[in-house]
């Protein structure tokens, strides 16, 4: 009994930790934050908070599964290697959901401007033809970060 008890709190020790799934830098941060939000002449698409809302019990239930399967001793998995692939699933999450043609449509002005500079996709937040050399476009940005301990990430 003692050594299943031991067994357990060593497997719950190693669960400790932390992910953060976004975008890897401060530009790309922004666009996201005017995605979400909108700005004075661009209405909001808030594709990456609806995924997160749709995929949230999915995520949990996935964690629960997880942890359930360290505590019957059926996997080691640590919490960084857990949170990793749970943070990767919801990666893919959010990068479909911005390759998605989030609403409202743009508009027309904006589609003009996109053919000017030779841009033809019409998908609402995919626009590659504004981007600088060694910008990453903000589909490309997104991320995801673990960290031991169940500290937070500092800002950068």
């Amino acid at each position: 009994m003692t050594d299943d008890l031991d067994r357990l709190a060593a497997d719950f020790g190693r669960l400790s930790a932390t992910v953060v799934v976004g975008a890897r830098d401060e530009r790309s941060a922004r666009l996201l934050g005017y995605a979400e939000f909108g700005t004075r002449t661009a209405p909001a698409r808030p594709a990456v908070s609806r995924a997160y809302d749709a995929h949230l019990g999915a995520v949990d239930r996935s964690i629960d599964r997880a942890v359930a399967r360290v505590a019957d001793g059926v996997s080691h998995a640590t919490g960084t290697a857990i949170l990793h692939d749970v943070g990767e699933d919801l990666r893919e999450v959010f990068v479909d959901a911005l390759k998605s043609n989030t609403p409202p449509p743009l508009a027309a002005s904006t589609l003009r401007g996109r053919r000017r500079r030779g841009n033809l996709d019409t998908r609402s937040l995919i626009d590659r033809s504004l981007l600088q050399p060694g910008e990453v476009a903000l589909v490309d940005s997104i991320t995801v970060a673990v960290a031991r301990g169940a500290h937070k990430f500092k800002s950068e």
